[in-house]
């Protein structure tokens, strides 16, 4: 059920990636317990029904699409990571600042 359920998030943005993230360390987490065939134990349970309960949220993301300034008087691309033992992330942005 839990690895049902985590890949049927469809996500071809990578703008889940949190979401996505959390829920392969959890798997894991399952795995190296042992539990892939058997009922989750009660605090993991709880763990999942959480996570299960909040991505109703993820239906009411919105995310604007690009918005061009054509007079920007400065331009910046600006890159962002983080690592740990267990994921890694990273983000990239283009700031644009115009002087209207």
């Amino acid at each position: 059920m839990v690895l049902s359920t985590i890949a049927r998030i469809f996500d071809p943005l990578g703008l889940l990636g949190p979401i996505i993230t959390w829920a392969k360390i959890f798997m894991q987490r399952l795995w190296l317990l042992e539990l892939w065939s058997n009922e989750l134990p009660f605090e993991e349970e709880k763990e999942w029904r959480r996570f299960i309960d909040s991505l109703e949220a993820v239906n009411n993301i919105s995310i604007d699409r690009c918005i061009v300034i054509h007079r920007a008087e400065s331009i910046e691309l600006q890159a962002f990571s983080v690592a740990s033992e267990k994921a890694y992330g990273s983000s990239i942005y283009l700031k644009s600042i115009s002087a209207l």
